[in-house]
């Protein structure tokens, strides 16, 4: 028996919201992520079911992980730990210059260690 999967509308979203995000048709974000128009299309009118490789290779134009897409198209069950936004803050995060990580990491200490005297404060 062979089962047809569809994608997930909430791919199609993420793809359709980029698009509309960044003024680009099916051509140029296939042409960003090195992949056919045609795909892309078939993914977002017709449903297809994007494949790993498809995932890979528009993560890095959707300034998202591999691995977001991949839950995301439902190729893998999302862990029931998942979390899309820190996903996304860790694919933001590797791509920033060494000195701004420094930085980030800095403010992020002082908003938790804040939060923490809030909540004994508050206890």
């Amino acid at each position: 028996m062979f089962v047809v999967m569809e994608v997930p509308p909430e791919f199609v979203k993420i793809l359709q919201d980029a698009m509309d995000k960044n003024g680009w048709g099916v051509r140029e974000l296939g042409r960003r992520a090195g992949l056919s128009h045609t795909l892309i299309s078939n993914i977002i009118n017709l449903g297809e079911q994007p494949t790993f490789d498809t995932c890979v290779a528009l993560a890095p134009v959707l300034e998202l992980t591999p691995l977001t897409l991949i839950y995301m198209a439902g190729l893998l069950p999302k862990p029931p730990e998942w979390k899309p936004k820190l996903e996304e803050a860790v694919a933001l995060f590797g791509n920033m210059p060494d000195g701004e990580q420094d930085d980030l990491l800095t403010y992020m200490r002082r908003r938790v260690q804040r939060g923490e005297r809030e909540k004994e404060s508050n206890s």
